[in-house]
């Protein structure tokens, strides 16, 4: 599958615009605001950003991994669960982001073009980046959510933590971490658009 590089052609696009607006030919409209996109010679520097910062919080994730395994205090070994599933999704997170997606940002179109494995599949695997991508922050909103639930219950009557520690405890879980998740990463699977489309739209 021929893989094509499309933030050129939206940059040289970008600049017929100015050009017609400073000429006379072209009359800009008033949402157009053309000195706010990403200019193409900072990708490159973006990019190794990215890659240094996913590096960076790739091995910080590992630290973490060995301090919740060897150093977490026996009084919190029921907590232990709840700082797993933060930290497990939040490094998925990460390498979906720095390593299989890598999006390039341009403005002032809402939108970014794909450098990492993902545009190996099309254009179809832009969209599935920026989905999953969604779905894994929600997930990680989730975790926290349940986090400081816990850490609500474990400070009440026993009771009520021992109802958080039981089946129905997991089920409320899961249902705190699926629900939101499979709602906005439905709508937002169901949103794509053929890049055709856009495409015309952007560079008519």
């Amino acid at each position: 599958m021929e893989i094509k590089d499309y933030y050129p052609i939206i940059i040289n696009r970008t600049r017929e615009l100015r050009a017609g607006i400073a000429n006379g030919s072209i009359t800009p409209l008033p949402t157009w605001d053309l000195d706010e996109d990403f200019d193409a010679w900072l990708a490159p520097g973006y990019l190794t950003v990215l890659s240094v910062n996913g590096t960076i919080s790739l091995v910080m994730h590992f630290l973490v991994f060995w301090l919740i395994a060897f150093k977490t205090p026996k009084e919190m070994k029921d907590y232990k669960l709840f700082l797993w599933n933060i930290t497990i999704i939040a490094f998925i997170h990460d390498i979906q982001l720095t390593v299989y997606w890598r999006p390039v940002p341009f403005f002032p179109i809402p939108g970014a073009f794909v450098q990492g494995p993902s545009r190996i599949i099309g254009d179809i695997g832009g969209h599935w980046g920026m989905v999953s991508s969604i779905v894994l922050i929600t997930l990680y909103m989730c975790a926290i959510v349940c986090g400081f639930v816990y850490r609500l219950v474990s400070l009440m009557d026993i009771f009520y933590y021992r109802i958080m520690m039981s089946w129905i405890g997991l089920i409320v879980v899961i249902v705190i971490h699926g629900f939101p998740t499979i709602l906005l990463g439905g709508l937002m699977h169901l949103s794509y658009v053929p890049s055709d489309v856009i495409r015309n739209k952007t560079l008519q």
